[in-house]
């Protein structure tokens, strides 16, 4: 507030060697001041002062109407913001932008326009939060777009909601596969519209990368036959046999050794004919020797040419001098039975028919003692052999073409002694 000896001084009075103590009272116009004072003598002394039109205060603001903005408006603070010579105090537009202050949406702040963005009475231009997210415009990463959580997938200070490339892979977002990860290949193995950077089923299989044995190669099943968690579609080595697919002869059955008997570039464990002799395995009394007869003497189910003892007499084949033994007849060590060491049609190692009935009796006579010493025979079985011998038509006449070719037929034919491997029976001696 104003002194009222300034004040008066400003109206041309001269208060040289005056004090004025206090006013003590103003007109009802304002324009008679009294009160009481020093007079240049030093006495104690009453003084009035008359002022003129020029000194009103109409409102009462402290503030002379002839400077007062606002002369009927109290207004002591003078403010006048758009500087029109009209405070603010009773100014209709004090941004002076042609709105009047009752109907704009700042009436602090000049906007012709009225904008206001998210619509809340707030005009833009003084609106601390545009696009009404709670999050104030200084701080808002995206001013105009509504985004409370303020989301930025690259951190570039934009936020996702109103950046055109989320990712910063130079692909918009309105075309890139993968809006938030950076993929500028846009690769899609799948072909589905979502990029590999970010597609949750790379091979779209139906079953989620976390969980498929293939993420990069479409297998719905999830085969694994080697069970070691890598599935079929994309396992170099399906049966975990440590030879690579392209390598192994069993590509899905477990073979390290690759072992092809044959060699028909098809693994033994996968070669339904391991000996290519047109029978199955499965079938095949010798899957491993080549015998499409499958000749089987003794019907033991292991076919002749893959069998240790082929007639079934105890006895190796290679030790045997008698093949093709009738099954379950009583043999010497050497694997012949009483019949084939005596032949009824005649000793085959001496190519000829037994001449006479007594030799062959004879033969089997010794035949008969030997097998007894041997242990093969009981006293009454070798004595009853030799009864059945005697009674026998064996060793006489009959044709001796007829018999010759008979025995050279036995001779020679399969699992028939010849006269080089077989030898006449000779008792042992005593």
């Amino acid at each position: 507030m104003r002194a009222i000896a300034e004040l008066l001084e400003e109206r041309g009075l001269d208060l040289t060697g005056w004090r004025l103590l206090e006013a003590t009272g103003v007109s009802a116009d304002g324009r008679i001041v009294i009160g009481n004072g020093v007079n240049p003598a030093g006495d104690a002394e009453a003084w009035l002062a008359v002022l003129g039109d020029d000194v009103i205060d109409e409102d009462g603001d402290g503030v002379l109407d002839a400077d007062d903005v606002c002369p009927s408006v109290a207004d002591p603070d003078q403010v006048d913001l758009d500087a029109d010579g009209e405070g603010d105090a009773c100014d209709l537009d004090d941004d002076a932008d042609g709105v009047a202050d009752a109907a704009d949406n700042c009436a602090q702040a000049m906007n012709a326009d009225q904008a206001d963005f998210d619509g809340d009475g707030s005009g833009d231009v003084c609106d601390s939060d545009d696009d009404a997210d709670a999050v104030a415009d200084a701080a808002d990463n995206c001013a105009w777009v509504a985004n409370g959580d303020q989301a930025d997938a690259e951190g570039d200070g934009m936020g996702d909601a109103c950046d055109l490339d989320d990712d910063n892979d130079f692909v918009f977002d309105d075309m890139d596969n993968c809006g938030v990860l950076v993929n500028p290949d846009q690769a899609d193995s799948d072909g589905d519209g979502i990029g590999d950077a970010c597609d949750a089923d790379l091979d779209g299989d139906g079953v989620e990368n976390t969980a498929d044995n293939c993420p990069s190669a479409a297998n719905p099943p999830q085969a694994d036959i080697d069970f070691d968690g890598l599935g079929d579609m994309c396992d170099a080595d399906l049966d975990g046999d440590t030879v690579v697919n392209e390598l192994d002869n069993c590509v899905q059955l477990y073979n390290p050794d690759q072992a092809d008997y044959e060699p028909d570039g098809l693994g033994d464990v996968c070669d339904p004919d391991d000996d290519d002799d047109t029978v199955p395995d499965d079938s095949d009394n010798c899957p491993l020797d080549a015998n499409t007869t499958q000749l089987d003497f003794d019907g033991d189910g292991t076919g002749d040419i893959c069998e240790a003892d082929a007639d079934g007499d105890g006895v190796a084949d290679a030790e045997d001098a008698c093949a093709e033994t009738e099954l379950d007849v009583l043999v010497s060590p050497d694997g012949c039975s009483l019949d084939q060491l005596c032949p009824c049609d005649g000793a085959a190692w001496q190519r000829r028919a037994w001449g006479r009935h007594g030799r062959y009796v004879a033969c089997m006579l010794n035949a008969a003692i030997d097998f007894r010493e041997l242990g093969l025979l009981r006293r009454n079985d070798a004595r009853r052999v030799v009864e059945e011998a005697a009674r026998s038509s064996c060793g006489q006449r009959r044709d001796r073409k007829h018999v010759h070719d008979h025995l050279c037929r036995r001779s020679h034919g399969r699992g028939h002694p010849s006269h080089d491997v077989f030898r006449p029976w000779r008792a042992p001696e005593r």
